[in-house]
């Protein structure tokens, strides 16, 4: 399902990273961050070796009661916390959609849909990449999907949608989700909302309040407190759900404590936060948009709501985004190629990661134009 082609080996590419030989765009990362609490709340962790018991399999208790607040929930709500939100998805894809139909979108993170596949389920891909329905999941472009492509209502056990999008930073608002839910109500199915990246976006909609006996919420505290490798997430929804979906968890015996310890001081401090990094990331891509944005190169997403958007230049037939990935490598750039995200479309667009340094963000732009001059002949 996935083709993830990169201009390196993978040890290769990751030695670069390590080190500082490349500027990293590609792996939606958060490199502005850890907060300085977090720092701190890990160190103070390590020095005090709290990782030398096993955690609680569900995860820490005040950590889980952080969560549901941060959501605006309370009552038979609860969190279960992983090993960041694949885990997650994972244990939820187990418990309900093995050898079912699972609607997922196009673009959209692949790594997901494999694991769709090695768990039994039939993915079907609705396409978003279209004007036609903002570039979103929404109920109406599902509809369309199952109407057109032929599929069986009875057979879809689940819809997954990431909100925002992952690559395009499109989002949907509360009336959206909400008609994602009722659709799920007609299909019976469980819906699977991923609001990975809902920090950046102005509407924070929570699809397990709309209906919690068939919705959950996947969170993860990767993208907006730079914590990628620490890997801790959570599932969100009713309790009962919740407790269902832990039987199918694969760490029985907990998440990195440091990592649980991070994300506490993560939620401690996200009213300070939060929005002293989306500043950061408006003018990051106000920069690309200005600096990037040509005849025939586009982003049909803007402002995105993630932290990450996709430079679409298929206007130009000719030009493969591996040819775009491989010359800004060789720049000493790494971004993904559109394949990634959709193999459908992906031969027409490129996704760039800019929770980066204000610097890294100009050099990617000035080496992007270099690359589409070559390739464009101008």
């Amino acid at each position: 399902m996935t083709v993830d082609w990169i201009p390196d080996s993978p040890d290769e590419l990751f030695r670069k990273i390590k080190e500082g030989e490349i500027v990293e765009m590609g792996q939606n990362t958060n490199r502005l961050g850890p907060p300085e609490e977090v720092r701190e709340a890990v160190i103070r962790a390590a020095e005090e070796a709290r990782y030398n018991v096993y955690a609680n399999p569900k995860g820490d208790a005040e950590l889980r009661r952080g969560v549901v607040e941060y959501f605006g929930l309370d009552g038979d709500f609860e969190a279960l916390i992983t090993s960041g939100a694949i885990e997650g998805i994972h244990a939820v894809i187990r418990a309900f959609a093995c050898n079912g139909t699972v609607l997922t979108p196009d673009p959209g993170y692949k790594t997901i849909d494999g694991m769709m596949i090695t768990e039994g389920a039939y993915v079907h891909e609705v396409d978003t990449y279209s004007e036609e329905y903002g570039y979103k999941m929404t109920a109406d472009a599902v509809q369309d999907a199952l109407d057109s492509d032929g599929v069986d209502p009875d057979d879809v056990d689940m819809i997954f949608v990431i909100n925002p999008s992952n690559p395009l930073g499109s989002a949907l608002d509360e009336g959206e989700v909400r008609a994602l839910v009722e659709l799920a109500q007609d299909l019976d199915a469980v819906l699977v909302h991923d609001c990975t990246y809902r920090d950046f976006a102005d509407s924070k909609p929570v699809a397990c309040e709309m209906d919690p006996e068939r919705c959950v919420d996947v969170y993860s505290f990767s993208k907006t407190y730079g914590l990628a490798g620490m890997r801790v997430g959570a599932v969100v929804g009713e309790r009962k759900l919740i407790e269902s979906i832990a039987e199918y968890k694969v760490g029985k015996l907990g998440i990195n404590v440091l990592a649980q310890e991070a994300a506490l001081a993560a939620l401690r401090c996200r009213e300070s936060w939060i929005p002293k990094l989306r500043r950061e990331l408006d003018r990051n891509q106000k920069i690309i948009r200005r600096e990037c944005v040509r005849d025939g190169v586009r982003i049909p997403v803007f402002p995105s709501q993630a932290n990450c958007l996709v430079i679409d230049f298929s206007e130009h037939e000719h030009v493969d985004s591996k040819d775009v990935v491989g010359a800004l490598y060789e720049r000493g750039v790494f971004v993904r190629t559109g394949y990634y995200t959709s193999p459908r479309h992906g031969r027409g667009f490129i996704r760039v990661a800019f929770s980066v340094p204000r610097e890294d963000v100009e050099y990617f732009c000035s080496a992007f134009n270099e690359v589409m001059d070559e390739l464009l002949g101008g």
